[in-house]
């Protein structure tokens, strides 16, 4: 299943259905392994991560699936909870991993997650052990607390396209860059609500960018996209595949698996 699988088009229109066995079957029918070569080619330049920023299990998927994005040619990590007042920061942990810095990103990934910051740090340390630069994205802390004060829109409409440029800034030093961005699944999605998604503003630039939310088993009735019938940890449950983890596609008929993004990413509580 190679090829371009990046969807800018809009979400299909839900089809309602009687039993969540219909769901549980494709289900079983569709995913795929985690293997992220099944889901880019050659001319994937961007793969984007999003998260729940209060959900451990994609920190640990992103720094598991390090390995496997190096091997597929990704050369940056470009990460959502660093400004770029930080790059200094963090390119001096980089060289010596100095505590006094390691303690300034670490209560730092603690503002997006109190209980989970020293995952995202885990990420970081992952990431320099192979070799994968690492680039703040954000605006600087300053900046946001600025627009953050007056309008919390104005803010993700400066933040977005932002981050949009560092990521191009990257791919404009060499031809054969690839990045990995990893933030909240709100700044990737594949339509723009106002706000300019990362995505929206890459693709518009002709950047190819294949897009991936690790919903997992947080998709539950009602959260986040989930509008009737079972929900998709259901019908996992329901089709025996609880304990796995695996891909699937993100628009379809279902209005559980029916979202602004390429694929889902469906990570069991194991």
């Amino acid at each position: 299943m190679n090829g371009n699988f990046e969807n800018t088009k809009k979400p299909e229109e839900t089809i309602p259905y009687d039993s969540p066995k219909e769901l549980a079957n494709f289900i079983s029918r569709e995913r795929l392994p985690i293997d992220y070569s099944l889901v880019i080619n050659d001319n994937t330049k961007v793969i984007a991560l999003g998260e729940s920023h209060m959900d451990s299990t994609a920190k640990k998927e992103v720094k598991n699936s390090l390995t496997q994005f190096k091997q597929l040619k990704f050369t940056h990590l470009g990460l959502e909870f660093l400004g770029t007042d930080l790059q200094p920061v963090l390119d001096n942990y980089v060289r010596g991993k100095n505590k006094k810095d390691e303690e300034i990103l670490l209560e730092h990934f603690k503002t997006y997650s109190e209980r989970d910051g020293e995952l995202y740090l885990e990420i970081v340390k992952e990431a320099i052990s192979l070799g994968i630069k690492i680039v703040a994205l954000d605006l600087p802390q300053k900046e946001k607390d600025y627009y953050e004060e007056s309008n919390t829109i104005e803010l993700q409409q400066k933040r977005n396209p932002f981050m949009a440029q560092r990521v191009e800034n990257i791919l404009s030093g060499n031809k054969e860059y690839r990045v990995i961005t990893f933030s909240g699944n709100g700044h990737i999605q594949n339509i723009d609500e106002g706000t300019g998604s990362i995505v929206v503003n890459l693709r518009d630039k002709n950047i190819s960018v294949v897009t991936i939310n690790f919903s997992g088993r947080l998709i539950e009735k009602g959260y986040p996209y989930s509008y009737q019938g079972p929900s998709i940890s259901e019908c996992v449950q329901s089709a025996g595949l609880a304990s796995e983890k695996f891909i699937l596609p993100a628009q379809t008929k279902f209005p559980e698996i029916n979202i602004p993004f390429d694929w889902i990413i469906y990570l069991s509580e194991k």
